[in-house]
Parts: C-alpha cells; structure tokens; sequence
C-alpha cells in the first residue's frame, strides 16, 4: 500500500500501479483529486465515445438557430 496526502496530478499513484502496489491517494483540492483519480483509473472508451457524441449533437443544437 503506498499512501499520498497530497497526490496532485497522481503520479505517485500512477507509479504505484505500475510496481502492482494499491495506491491511496488525497488532495484538499478537488481538481487535483479529480485528476489524480482520472490518471490511475482506465478509461471505457465506449461510454466517453457515446458521451461525446452526445455532447456533440446537443452543442450543434443550441448552436444551429444563430
């Protein structure tokens, strides 16, 4: 188990899974915790292709009648 306190970007954890360690990582910040958390976890490729498409069309809604 490796811990940091103040994980920032969360590189510490990210070397940590790498030596097959369980990270545990905080930050008072919660952009930091955000990141950190999206830099140590995978990404289903699936759900952010449908929520970006989604995003898509739903900006070209709001944009299409100016």
């Amino acid at each position: 188990i490796i811990v940091d306190f103040f994980s920032g970007s969360g590189m510490t954890g990210v070397s940590s899974l790498r030596l097959n360690r369980h990270p545990i990582l905080c930050d008072l910040s919660p952009l930091a915790s955000f990141i950190s958390f999206n830099n140590c976890n995978d990404v289903d490729l699936v759900k952010f292709k449908k929520f970006a498409f989604n995003t898509s069309d739903e900006r070209n809604k709001c944009f299409s009648s100016l």
